[in-house]
């Protein structure tokens, strides 16, 4: 069968990949130069390179030792990570014989086209992501800004405004972050005990915050807030403004989240099929997830795409992590009861975990580590383990991941 993937994101990346596994003749069509989309090429690898080595700089600060970073050197590192990756990607798909256009693919009177040439195929599955409409510099910009800056003001107390916020003040820079909402994570998933502590930690290290306050017009230097007061600053980053970038798909049916899809990611459009953030999702663990449901159902399998459990990070330190759903009966264990918090000299944060009828249904984690703890937790919920049977997991000692099977003895136990 022969596949097309528009689109050389991390969705269409695993599109790609796991439909040449499954023995297909596979396309891929791309736009721009290089391969990764928006996680890979500004968003989440560069990103997390700079975490990186942040959070390696902030350990050695716990310890008396005064460490300064170079911002262009922090650039650096984020250049090379999201180009290594990149040409990693490329590498793959043509070790497993994909075939890579650089073309601005698109849909057009029932046909897939690169530069409004047809592209015979059998199936296709569009993961073209999102494009920006930001006023100002976002997250994804930071690893290519001239501009030196010194303070910094951050539009919106989202996930991304929240991680923005807290790297910036990491470097030492001056933050302020207005909210129109009154209160960060404006968002239901995230549970309220998680929320307080975030923002009092955030508060505590010297963001500032502006809450309950739109911003009625965003300039590079400042931001005007609805009641015409003026805030300043070196640098405006806007934390919102990503829409689906849907530019030569409109014949398809869609919204303004995305194109329409159903629970097997097909459009209602015959041997189309659609994944990743084009598709209504956020992050790039949906976007692989969803790649990867993709492929085999355009090569024949008939596989829901189920989002119940899946894992989401924020990374600050401590990271900021959660899974499911804060229901049920809920324990909540401190971080500072595990050994290895005293070793490491992190103390910061808990863990909460929650049962409802004999399973796991959800945990909210603000601590270090919490990536791998709520990615644990996330498997238990995804298949659906039973209390009694998560009761025999047992951790190397000392680890952070000992607090997942502390929560579970006391949640079972205290019944």
């Amino acid at each position: 069968m022969k596949i097309t993937v528009v689109g050389g994101g991390t969705a269409g990346f695993y599109s790609a990949l796991i439909s040449s596994f499954l023995g297909n003749k596979v396309t891929l069509i791309e736009k721009e130069e290089r391969l990764g989309g928006v996680c890979v090429l500004y968003g989440c690898v560069p990103s997390k390179a700079i975490y990186h080595m942040l959070h390696s700089v902030l350990s050695l600060r716990s310890y008396g030792k005064s460490i300064d970073v170079d911002f262009h050197e922090i650039q650096k590192v984020a250049k090379e990570a999201s180009e290594r990756v990149s040409k990693g990607m490329e590498y793959t798909l043509e070790d497993n014989d994909v075939e890579i256009i650089h073309a601005k693919g698109s849909y057009r009177s029932g046909s897939i086209l690169a530069n409004n040439e047809t592209i015979s195929t059998d199936k296709a599955i569009i993961a073209t992501g999102t494009t920006s409409n930001k006023p100002t510099p976002g997250y994804e910009d930071l690893p290519s800004l001239s501009k030196e800056f010194s303070s910094a003001i951050v539009i919106g107390a989202t996930f991304g405004g929240v991680e923005l916020a807290w790297l910036l003040r990491s470097m030492k820079k001056d933050v302020t972050v207005v909210e129109k909402m009154n209160q960060i994570f404006p968002s239901p998933d995230i549970d309220n005990e998680i929320r307080v502590a975030v923002y009092n930690y955030l508060r505590r290290i010297g963001v500032k915050f502006i809450l309950s306050a739109e911003a009625k017009k965003i300039e590079q230097d400042k931001v005007i807030l609805s009641d015409d007061k003026v805030i300043s600053a070196d640098i405006v980053f806007s934390a919102f403004g990503r829409y689906p970038a849907l530019a030569g798909f409109e014949e398809l049916p869609h919204s303004k989240k995305g194109l329409v899809v159903n629970e097997y990611l097909e459009t209602p459009v015959k041997n189309i099929l659609a994944a990743g953030d084009i598709a209504g999702t956020h992050t790039a663990t949906e976007a692989i997830y969803g790649g990867i449901i993709a492929a085999l159902n355009a090569t024949g399998f008939r596989k829901h795409f189920n989002l119940e459990g899946i894992p989401y990070v924020i990374y600050t330190k401590p990271q900021i992590a959660y899974a499911g759903k804060v229901e049920g009966k809920c324990v909540k264990v401190n971080v500072a009861e595990l050994s290895r918090s005293a070793t490491d000299k992190e103390s910061e944060g808990f863990l909460k975990l929650c049962i409802k009828d004999n399973y796991i249904v959800g945990a909210q984690a603000f601590m270090e580590n919490a990536e791998d703890i709520i990615g644990t937790v996330s498997s238990l919920i995804r298949l659906k383990v039973k209390l009694e049977d998560a009761m025999d997991l047992a951790f190397p000692h000392p680890t952070y991941l000992e607090i997942i099977s502390e929560a579970i003895r006391r949640v079972s136990l205290s019944r």
